[in-house]
C-alpha cells in the first residue's frame, strides 16, 4: 500500500535564517595577469581586479592571498627578504607573511597610482603613473620623491645594472649612480622615446617601446642601437626576461601586446617567435623561475620549462575574470567576461571551460544564443559568431560601421547589435550582414536592447528609451526616463516595465507609457548595472551595493547580499531554481556567484523560470543534495508534456507525487518541503511520454 504523505509548500517572502546566503561556485579560471614576483619557493602573481594569488608548487595551483588589501587592481609587484610589496592603483601595500595580511604603506607617497617597483638591497623604488619616482629604505614606512633630473615623471619601468639604477618613462630612459638623488637623460640613439620596458643582462641593457621597438645600450645608456626584432604592426613591448640556458647562452625574451613572446639567443641581433601553445596573444609580465619561465596576459599564466618551444596553460584556482553576461542554452550556462572569452559550464557551474581558445574574444559586452548559434558582442572587435557550440569563432562585421557593441538580441530570426555612438543594427542572416536600423532614434549611443512578445525596447545614453514593435523598421520614443543617464537594463514584468540607471537608480513605467517614476527606495547604490525577473520579483544588480530584491513593483528594495562580496555586480539571470551573479573578482577570487531562489522570494509548487525553451528534456540533480527539510528538483520539457514526477524510498515506494498533470514547454522548479519522512536515500523519477530518468537524493535529519 502506498504511503500518504502530505507534502507542505513555504510561502517565504524574505528569508532571513542565519544559513541563507550567496555561494561561489567554482568560477572561469584566467584573468588579466600585470606581475610576478618570487620569494624561495613561492610565486606571486598580481592582476588587474581581483588582487595577488599566490603558488607553493610551480605555478600548478593557485590560491588568492588578499586579505587587507584595499585596491584589488596590482600593477606590480617586488620582495626584499621576507617581505613582499604590491602596487596598485590605490598606492603601495607590504606583506610579511606571503600575502596572509597587507597592510598599507603610503605615508609620503603624493599619488596613488604605482606602476611599476624594484628592489637594490634595502632600497625600495616605486615608479608612478603621474609623479615620478619615490624611494623608500625602511620598507615602505615612508616615502621621499627623487626626481632631481627627472624631465618626464610618467614612469613605466625600472631596471638595475651593478650600481646603476634606470628608469624607463614616456620621455626616453634616465640613469642614477646614486639610488636617485639625481637623473640623467640617456636617450642618444632612440628613436621612439616611449619606453614600456627595461632590462639588464650582463654589460647589456634593452629597452622596448611602446611602437614595438627594442633597442640596446653596452655603455650604461650612453648609446641605443636598435635590434632587429620584427614587429611591424607596432605593438609595444610589455616585459623582458633574461635566462641561461646552462651552456653559456644567454637567453632574451620580450612579451609584446598583441603577437605573444619573442626569443633572442645572440642580444637581439635576430628573434624568433615562440608561441606554441600560447594561445593569449598579449603578454603583459614574464618572470623566470629555475628553467621554467612564466607569462602573464590578458585570460591568465602560461607556463613553458622549455624556453618556449611549448607553453600551457597555469590557472588551476586562479580566477581573475569579470562577467559581463550570461545565457543559457538546453543545460549549458554561457559566461562571457571582459577579458577572458567565452566560457561553457555542462554541470551547472561546477566546471568551466573556455571556448574561445583559437581567437581572441576581449571586451566582451554581451552574449547570446540561438538554437544552432552562439553570439557574442565586443566593444572593440565587434560581433563574434560560433555555429559548432563554440569550437570555433569567426568574427563577422560586413555592414557593421560601428564596432563598440554594448548590447546584442534576438527576435524571430533577428539578430540586434546596440552600439556606442552607431545606433542599432539588424541582421536577418546570423550576422552574416548587418544593416542601420536607427529610422526614429535620437541618441545612437544603445546600452540596453531587450525582447518581449515581439517588441523590442532599446536604452540609451542620456536616459532614453525606445520601442520599435515592427523589428527595427522604425523606433518610436517611451520618453526620458531621467537626463544625463545611462539606461543600463530592462525589464518587463507583467505590464510594468523597469529601468535600471548609472545614477538615478530603478525607474517603472506601466506597459508602453511615456511617464516615468522613480522607484528606489531601500537602494543605498543608484548605479544599476543589470535587472532580473523572477515571477513578480525583481532582482537589481548594481556596482558597489550588491543585489537588491523588491517583491512589490519598486516601492521598496531589500538587499540580498549575505555572503556576497562588495564588489560590482554586472550581470544577473534566473537559471532553474537559482539567480547567478556575475561580478568583478574583487579580491576574492570567483566570479560566479549563485542563490537559491527559494531563499529569497516566494515558493509556490511549480514555478516555471522564464528561459529560452530547452532542446531537449532533462532532469537536473536537486539542490540542495543532502537536504533538510527541503529541496528543489528541476527539469526541462522542449514541448508541452503531461508529467509524472515521484518521489521513492530504496525499496520502490512510492513516498510522494510532486507533479501529476499537463506542462507547457519550458525550465520548470518544484520544491518538496518533507514532513515525517526518515533520514535516507531516496530516488525521484519524471515520466513523460516521451522521456523517464531517475536520480537520487539524501534526506538528512
Amino acid at each position: 500500500m502506498k504511503n500518504i504523505l502530505f507534502v507542505v509548500f513555504s510561502l517565504v517572502l524574505i528569508s532571513t535564517e542565519s544559513f541563507s546566503q550567496w555561494v561561489q561556485t567554482s568560477a572561469p579560471a584566467g584573468g588579466y595577469i600585470t606581475s610576478f614576483a618570487c620569494s624561495g619557493t613561492n610565486i606571486f602573481a598580481g592582476t588587474y581586479g581581483a588582487g595577488v594569488f599566490l603558488s607553493s608548487d610551480n605555478g600548478t595551483d593557485w590560491v588568492p592571498v588578499n586579505s587587507g588589501v584595499l585596491y584589488p587592481s596590482v600593477r606590480a609587484l617586488a620582495t626584499i627578504g621576507t617581505n613582499l610589496f604590491a602596487g596598485t592603483w590605490g598606492g603601495m601595500y607590504l606583506s610579511k607573511d606571503n600575502g596572509k595580511k597587507w597592510t598599507s604603506i603610503n605615508a609620503g607617497l603624493t599619488t596613488g597610482a604605482i606602476w611599476a617597483l624594484i628592489a637594490s638591497d634595502t632600497n625600495l623604488f616605486a615608479g608612478t603613473f603621474d609623479e615620478g619616482v619615490f624611494l623608500s629604505t625602511n620598507n615602505g614606512s615612508s616615502w621621499v620623491a627623487v626626481n632631481t633630473g627627472l624631465t618626464n615623471l610618467r614612469i613605466s619601468s625600472f631596471a638595475i645594472k651593478d650600481t646603476n639604477l634606470f628608469v624607463g618613462t614616456d620621455g626616453g630612459v634616465f640613469h642614477s649612480t646614486n639610488n636617485g638623488t639625481s637623473w640623467t637623460e640617456v636617450n642618444t640613439g632612440l628613436t621612439h622615446t616611449g619606453i614600456t620596458a627595461l632590462i639588464a643582462s650582463g654589460s647589456n641593457l634593452f629597452a622596448g617601446t611602446n611602437y614595438g621597438d627594442i633597442y640596446i645600450s653596452t655603455n650604461n645608456g650612453e648609446n641605443w642601437n636598435a635590434t632587429n626584432l620584427i614587429n611591424p604592426y607596432s605593438n609595444n613591448i610589455t616585459a623582458f626576461a633574461v635566462r641561461s640556458d646552462g651552456i653559456g647562452d644567454t637567453l632574451l625574451f620580450a612579451g609584446t601586446n598583441g603577437y605573444g613572446v619573442f626569443l633572442s639567443t645572440n642580444n637581439g641581433t635576430s628573434w624568433t617567435g615562440v608561441n606554441t601553445g600560447l594561445t593569449a596573444i598579449s603578454v603583459f609580465a614574464l618572470m623566470e623561475y629555475g628553467t621554467n619561465l612564466f607569462a602573464g596576459t590578458e585570460v591568465g599564466v602560461f607556463l613553458t620549462n622549455n624556453d618556449g618551444a611549448n607553453w600551457n596553460e597555469s590557472d588551476s584556482g586562479l580566477s581573475a575574470t569579470e562577467i559581463h553576461a550570461y545565457n543559457t542554452k538546453g543545460s549549458n550556462i554561457y559566461a562571457a567576461t571582459w577579458a577572458s572569452g567565452v566560457f561553457v559550464s555542462k554541470n551547472d557551474s561546477l566546471n568551466w571551460t573556455r571556448l574561445n581558445t583559437r581567437i581572441k574574444i576581449y571586451n566582451i559586452t554581451s552574449l547570446v544564443v540561438s538554437v544552432s548559434n552562439i553570439f557574442v558582442g565586443t566593444d572593440v572587435d565587434g560581433f563574434f559568431i560560433s555555429t559548432d557550440n563554440g569550437t570555433t569563432w569567426s568574427k563577422s562585421n560586413t555592414g557593421l560601421t560601428n564596432t563598440n557593441i554594448q548590447t546584442l538580441a534576438i527576435s524571430d530570426s533577428n539578430l540586434f547589435a546596440g552600439t556606442d555612438g552607431g545606433g542599432i543594427f539588424l541582421s536577418s542572416d546570423n550576422g552574416a550582414n548587418w544593416n542601420a536600423a536607427n529610422i526614429g532614434l535620437t541618441n545612437m549611443t544603445v546600452y540596453n536592447l531587450t525582447v518581449y512578445n515581439n517588441t523590442i525596447y532599446a536604452g540609451t545614453a542620456e536616459g532614453g528609451v525606445f520601442v520599435s514593435s515592427n523589428n527595427g523598421s522604425s523606433w518610436s520614443s517611451l520618453g526620458v526616463v531621467s537626463p544625463k543617464c545611462q539606461v543600463r537594463s530592462i525589464i518587463i514584468c507583467d505590464t510594468n516595465i523597469f529601468v535600471g540607471t548609472l545614477g538615478k537608480g530603478v525607474f517603472l513605467s506601466t506597459y508602453n507609457d511615456t511617464s516615468w517614476t522613480a522607484v528606489s527606495t531601500g537602494l543605498t547604490d543608484m548605479n544599476i548595472f543589470c535587472l532580473a525577473v523572477s515571477g513578480k520579483n525583481i532582482f537589481a544588480g548594481t556596482w558597489l551595493g550588491g543585489v537588491f530584491l523588491s517583491t512589490n513593483n519598486g516601492t521598496n528594495w531589500t538587499s540580498v547580499n549575505t555572503g556576497l562580496p562588495n564588489t560590482p555586480v554586472y550581470a544577473l539571470r534566473v537559471i532553474s531554481e537559482n539567480l547567478f551573479a556575475g561580478t568583478s573578482s574583487g579580491t576574492s577570487s570567483g566570479s560566479v556567484w549563485k542563490r537559491p531562489l527559494s531563499e529569497m522570494i516566494t515558493v509556490t509548487s511549480v514555478r516555471k523560470v522564464p528561459a529560452q525553451l530547452p532542446e531537449r528534456f532533462a532532469l537536473y540533480q536537486n539542490y540542495p543534495n543532502p537536504f533538510n527539510p527541503s529541496t528543489s528538483i528541476s527539469f526541462s520539457l522542449p514541448l508541452k508534456s503531461f508529467v509524472s514526477l515521484k518521489v521513492f524510498d530504496i525499496m520502490g515506494r512510492e513516498v510522494a507525487t510532486l507533479v501529476n498533470e499537463e506542462l507547457s514547454a519550458g525550465n520548470h522548479l518544484q520544491q518538496w518541503n518533507v514532513a515525517n519522512i526518515s533520514s535516507g536515500v531516496y530516488f525521484y523519477r519524471i515520466q513523460t511520454g516521451l522521456f523517464t530518468e531517475t536520480k537520487k537524493l539524501l534526506l538528512l535529519r
